[in-house]
Protein backbone atom coordinates (compact mmCIF):
# COMPACT_ATOMS: atom_id res chain seq x y z
CA UNK A 1 0.00 0.00 0.00
CA UNK A 2 1.39 3.39 -0.94
CA UNK A 3 2.10 6.10 1.56
CA UNK A 4 -0.60 8.28 -0.05
CA UNK A 5 -3.28 5.58 0.42
CA UNK A 6 -2.24 5.08 4.03
CA UNK A 7 -2.46 8.82 4.66
CA UNK A 8 -5.94 8.97 3.03
CA UNK A 9 -7.07 6.04 5.17
CA UNK A 10 -5.82 7.75 8.35
CA UNK A 11 -7.61 10.99 7.41
CA UNK A 12 -10.78 9.02 6.69
CA UNK A 13 -10.56 7.28 10.07
CA UNK A 14 -9.95 10.61 11.81
CA UNK A 15 -13.05 12.05 10.09
CA UNK A 16 -15.09 9.08 11.30
CA UNK A 17 -13.92 9.62 14.87
CA UNK A 18 -14.75 13.31 14.63
CA UNK A 19 -18.24 12.46 13.37
CA UNK A 20 -18.66 9.92 16.16
CA UNK A 21 -17.62 12.56 18.67
CA UNK A 22 -20.23 14.96 17.31
CA UNK A 23 -22.85 12.24 17.33
CA UNK A 24 -21.92 11.34 20.90
CA UNK A 25 -22.33 14.96 22.01
CA UNK A 26 -25.70 15.20 20.27
CA UNK A 27 -26.91 11.97 21.87
CA UNK A 28 -25.71 13.09 25.30
CA UNK A 29 -27.61 16.38 24.93
CA UNK A 30 -30.74 14.56 23.79
CA UNK A 31 -30.58 12.02 26.63
CA UNK A 32 -30.06 14.86 29.07
CA UNK A 33 -33.27 16.46 27.83
CA UNK A 34 -35.40 13.33 28.20
CA UNK A 35 -33.88 11.86 31.35
CA UNK A 36 -36.58 11.64 33.97
CA UNK A 37 -36.10 12.71 37.50
CA UNK A 38 -38.59 12.28 40.25
CA UNK A 39 -39.35 11.46 43.81
CA UNK A 40 -39.37 8.17 45.67
CA UNK A 41 -41.75 7.39 48.51
CA UNK A 42 -41.93 4.29 50.69
CA UNK A 43 -45.01 2.24 51.46
CA UNK A 44 -44.68 0.49 54.80
CA UNK A 45 -46.69 -1.93 56.90
CA UNK A 46 -48.03 -1.13 60.37
CA UNK A 47 -44.68 -1.93 61.98
CA UNK A 48 -42.67 0.18 59.54
CA UNK A 49 -41.49 -2.69 57.35
CA UNK A 50 -40.92 -1.69 53.75
CA UNK A 51 -43.55 -3.05 51.34
CA UNK A 52 -42.92 -1.01 48.20
CA UNK A 53 -41.36 2.07 46.69
CA UNK A 54 -43.40 4.56 44.70
CA UNK A 55 -41.37 6.37 42.06
CA UNK A 56 -43.04 9.49 40.74
CA UNK A 57 -41.40 10.75 37.55
CA UNK A 58 -41.44 14.28 36.23
CA UNK A 59 -43.06 12.81 33.13
CA UNK A 60 -46.27 12.07 35.05
CA UNK A 61 -45.88 8.33 35.54
CA UNK A 62 -46.11 6.58 38.88
CA UNK A 63 -44.26 3.29 39.25
CA UNK A 64 -45.01 1.09 42.24
CA UNK A 65 -42.19 -1.36 42.94
CA UNK A 66 -43.07 -4.01 45.55
CA UNK A 67 -40.13 -5.30 47.56
CA UNK A 68 -38.98 -8.37 45.63
CA UNK A 69 -38.25 -10.46 48.71
CA UNK A 70 -41.95 -10.32 49.64
CA UNK A 71 -42.72 -12.49 46.61
CA UNK A 72 -46.13 -10.91 45.94
CA UNK A 73 -48.04 -13.16 43.55
CA UNK A 74 -50.20 -11.43 40.99
CA UNK A 75 -52.82 -14.14 41.53
CA UNK A 76 -53.03 -13.46 45.27
CA UNK A 77 -56.66 -12.66 46.19
CA UNK A 78 -55.66 -9.29 47.68
CA UNK A 79 -54.13 -8.28 44.35
CA UNK A 80 -56.37 -10.12 41.88
CA UNK A 81 -59.76 -9.70 43.56
CA UNK A 82 -59.31 -6.45 45.46
CA UNK A 83 -56.55 -4.11 44.29
CA UNK A 84 -56.85 -4.53 40.54
CA UNK A 85 -60.65 -4.52 40.14
CA UNK A 86 -61.68 -2.32 43.06
CA UNK A 87 -58.87 0.21 43.06
CA UNK A 88 -57.07 0.32 39.71
CA UNK A 89 -60.07 -0.46 37.48
CA UNK A 90 -62.18 2.04 39.40
CA UNK A 91 -59.52 4.73 38.83
CA UNK A 92 -59.45 3.82 35.14
CA UNK A 93 -63.23 3.93 34.74
CA UNK A 94 -63.92 7.04 36.82
CA UNK A 95 -60.83 9.14 36.12
CA UNK A 96 -59.33 7.83 32.88
CA UNK A 97 -56.17 6.63 34.61
CA UNK A 98 -54.08 4.10 32.65
CA UNK A 99 -52.18 1.33 34.37
CA UNK A 100 -50.00 -1.61 33.46
CA UNK A 101 -49.17 -4.59 35.65
CA UNK A 102 -45.67 -5.98 35.12
CA UNK A 103 -44.98 -9.53 36.24
CA UNK A 104 -42.15 -11.99 36.20
CA UNK A 105 -42.81 -15.68 36.82
CA UNK A 106 -46.26 -14.91 38.30
CA UNK A 107 -44.79 -12.38 40.74
CA UNK A 108 -45.81 -8.73 40.83
CA UNK A 109 -42.78 -6.68 39.78
CA UNK A 110 -44.26 -3.25 39.06
CA UNK A 111 -47.45 -1.30 38.58
CA UNK A 112 -47.12 1.65 36.22
CA UNK A 113 -49.83 4.28 36.39
CA UNK A 114 -50.37 7.35 34.19
CA UNK A 115 -52.85 10.14 34.78
CA UNK A 116 -52.99 9.97 38.58
CA UNK A 117 -53.39 13.21 40.54
CA UNK A 118 -51.54 13.82 43.81
CA UNK A 119 -54.83 13.41 45.69
CA UNK A 120 -55.55 10.09 43.96
CA UNK A 121 -52.02 8.91 44.76
CA UNK A 122 -52.53 9.69 48.43
CA UNK A 123 -55.84 7.77 48.39
CA UNK A 124 -54.12 4.84 46.67
CA UNK A 125 -51.44 4.37 49.33
CA UNK A 126 -53.65 2.90 52.06
CA UNK A 127 -55.28 0.15 49.94
CA UNK A 128 -51.88 -0.52 48.34
CA UNK A 129 -50.26 -1.06 51.75
CA UNK A 130 -53.15 -3.27 52.87
CA UNK A 131 -52.91 -5.35 49.66
CA UNK A 132 -49.16 -5.86 49.86
CA UNK A 133 -49.26 -6.64 53.57
CA UNK A 134 -52.05 -9.23 53.15
CA UNK A 135 -50.37 -10.85 50.14
CA UNK A 136 -46.98 -11.03 51.86
CA UNK A 137 -48.46 -12.59 55.00
CA UNK A 138 -50.36 -15.16 52.95
CA UNK A 139 -47.12 -16.09 51.19
CA UNK A 140 -45.42 -16.69 54.54
CA UNK A 141 -48.34 -18.78 55.85
CA UNK A 142 -48.23 -21.07 52.79
CA UNK A 143 -44.47 -21.35 52.59
CA UNK A 144 -43.31 -24.98 52.83
CA UNK A 145 -41.99 -25.97 56.22
CA UNK A 146 -38.37 -26.97 56.36
CA UNK A 147 -37.44 -30.16 58.09
CA UNK A 148 -34.06 -30.89 59.58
Amino acid sequence: MSEEKILKAIVSIADCFENLGNLGAELKALVGEITETGTVEHVTDKTGGLLARIVESDMGEITILPVESLGIKVADPAVERFFIPRILEELREKHGVNYKIETQQDLLRAIKIKGLTEEQLEELKSPLAWTLEKASKRKKMHAPQRTS
